[in-house]
Protein backbone atom coordinates (compact mmCIF):
# COMPACT_ATOMS: atom_id res chain seq x y z
CA UNK A 1 0.00 0.00 0.00
CA UNK A 2 3.19 2.33 0.73
CA UNK A 3 4.19 1.38 -2.74
CA UNK A 4 1.21 2.55 -5.17
CA UNK A 5 0.55 5.71 -2.76
CA UNK A 6 4.63 6.85 -3.68
CA UNK A 7 3.72 6.10 -6.97
CA UNK A 8 1.09 7.78 -7.77
CA UNK A 9 2.39 10.71 -5.27
CA UNK A 10 5.20 10.78 -7.82
CA UNK A 11 2.72 10.83 -11.00
CA UNK A 12 0.82 13.49 -9.73
CA UNK A 13 3.76 15.68 -8.74
CA UNK A 14 5.35 15.17 -12.37
CA UNK A 15 2.25 15.96 -14.01
CA UNK A 16 1.74 18.84 -11.64
CA UNK A 17 4.73 20.11 -12.55
CA UNK A 18 4.12 20.33 -16.77
CA UNK A 19 0.93 22.09 -15.68
CA UNK A 20 2.62 24.53 -13.86
CA UNK A 21 5.69 24.78 -16.50
CA UNK A 22 3.38 24.69 -19.19
CA UNK A 23 1.51 27.94 -17.99
CA UNK A 24 4.76 29.97 -17.34
CA UNK A 25 5.16 29.61 -21.57
CA UNK A 26 6.12 32.68 -23.41
CA UNK A 27 4.59 33.94 -26.06
CA UNK A 28 7.75 36.65 -27.12
CA UNK A 29 8.25 40.05 -25.49
CA UNK A 30 5.38 42.27 -26.40
CA UNK A 31 5.98 46.26 -26.36
CA UNK A 32 2.83 48.69 -27.22
CA UNK A 33 4.06 52.25 -26.37
CA UNK A 34 1.41 54.88 -26.27
CA UNK A 35 1.30 57.53 -28.55
CA UNK A 36 3.15 60.67 -26.94
CA UNK A 37 3.69 64.29 -27.81
CA UNK A 38 6.91 66.63 -26.64
CA UNK A 39 5.96 69.98 -27.55
CA UNK A 40 9.43 71.38 -25.88
CA UNK A 41 11.46 69.41 -28.48
CA UNK A 42 8.52 69.18 -31.20
CA UNK A 43 8.38 65.84 -31.98
CA UNK A 44 5.49 63.20 -31.58
CA UNK A 45 5.60 58.91 -31.36
CA UNK A 46 4.02 55.80 -30.87
CA UNK A 47 3.10 53.21 -32.83
CA UNK A 48 -0.26 51.91 -34.51
CA UNK A 49 -0.13 48.87 -31.59
CA UNK A 50 -0.23 51.11 -28.76
CA UNK A 51 -2.66 53.77 -30.10
CA UNK A 52 -5.13 50.83 -30.71
CA UNK A 53 -4.41 48.96 -27.41
CA UNK A 54 -4.71 52.23 -25.34
CA UNK A 55 -7.40 52.01 -23.15
CA UNK A 56 -8.92 55.18 -24.54
CA UNK A 57 -10.54 55.91 -27.94
CA UNK A 58 -8.86 58.91 -28.35
CA UNK A 59 -5.52 58.26 -29.42
CA UNK A 60 -3.73 57.74 -33.15
CA UNK A 61 -0.64 58.18 -34.96
CA UNK A 62 -0.24 57.91 -38.73
CA UNK A 63 1.16 59.01 -42.08
CA UNK A 64 -0.70 59.64 -44.84
CA UNK A 65 0.83 59.87 -48.80
CA UNK A 66 -0.52 61.15 -51.81
CA UNK A 67 0.82 62.67 -55.27
CA UNK A 68 0.81 66.53 -53.54
CA UNK A 69 2.34 65.81 -49.85
CA UNK A 70 3.60 63.39 -46.90
CA UNK A 71 1.64 64.30 -43.71
CA UNK A 72 2.14 62.51 -40.69
CA UNK A 73 -0.06 63.18 -37.65
CA UNK A 74 -0.61 62.30 -34.24
CA UNK A 75 -2.86 62.62 -31.25
CA UNK A 76 -2.20 61.79 -27.48
CA UNK A 77 -4.21 60.67 -24.72
CA UNK A 78 -5.30 64.28 -23.58
CA UNK A 79 -6.47 64.82 -26.70
CA UNK A 80 -2.81 66.87 -28.13
CA UNK A 81 -2.97 66.69 -31.32
CA UNK A 82 0.50 67.66 -34.00
CA UNK A 83 1.30 67.36 -37.52
CA UNK A 84 3.40 68.41 -39.68
CA UNK A 85 4.27 67.46 -43.83
CA UNK A 86 6.55 68.15 -46.59
CA UNK A 87 5.40 70.12 -49.03
CA UNK A 88 5.33 69.44 -52.60
CA UNK A 89 4.85 66.21 -54.44
CA UNK A 90 6.68 63.42 -52.39
CA UNK A 91 10.62 62.58 -53.18
CA UNK A 92 12.11 58.91 -53.28
CA UNK A 93 12.97 59.41 -50.05
CA UNK A 94 9.97 60.39 -48.50
CA UNK A 95 8.40 57.13 -50.09
CA UNK A 96 10.94 54.71 -49.00
CA UNK A 97 10.81 55.83 -45.39
CA UNK A 98 6.53 55.90 -45.68
CA UNK A 99 6.98 52.09 -47.14
CA UNK A 100 8.69 50.95 -44.31
CA UNK A 101 6.13 51.93 -41.97
CA UNK A 102 3.48 49.03 -40.86
CA UNK A 103 1.79 47.27 -37.89
CA UNK A 104 5.23 46.15 -36.10
CA UNK A 105 6.41 50.08 -36.69
CA UNK A 106 7.28 52.78 -33.81
CA UNK A 107 8.19 56.10 -35.38
CA UNK A 108 9.15 59.28 -34.36
CA UNK A 109 8.04 62.49 -36.24
CA UNK A 110 9.70 66.27 -35.65
CA UNK A 111 8.10 69.52 -36.48
CA UNK A 112 9.40 73.03 -37.06
CA UNK A 113 6.92 75.02 -34.83
CA UNK A 114 7.74 78.37 -37.41
CA UNK A 115 6.66 76.76 -40.49
CA UNK A 116 4.59 73.55 -39.53
CA UNK A 117 7.06 71.23 -41.92
CA UNK A 118 8.37 67.85 -41.11
CA UNK A 119 12.17 67.96 -39.89
CA UNK A 120 14.45 65.18 -40.80
CA UNK A 121 15.04 62.77 -40.11
CA UNK A 122 12.16 60.57 -39.49
CA UNK A 123 12.89 58.39 -36.76
CA UNK A 124 11.30 54.71 -37.61
CA UNK A 125 11.53 51.02 -35.79
CA UNK A 126 10.58 48.20 -37.10
CA UNK A 127 10.41 45.26 -34.74
CA UNK A 128 8.84 41.76 -33.60
CA UNK A 129 7.89 42.72 -30.48
CA UNK A 130 5.57 45.25 -31.16
CA UNK A 131 3.75 42.70 -33.66
CA UNK A 132 -0.50 43.23 -33.86
CA UNK A 133 -1.96 42.29 -30.69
Amino acid sequence: MGFAFKRWALVGAVSGFGVVFAASAYAGYAWTPAVYIDNTNHTAEGSFVGARTSGNSVEYIGVTINDFAVTYYAQDASGTYRSCGHPGAPGTTERIEVSTISNQSWFRFKWDPNTGYCVAPLDIQNNSFMSSP
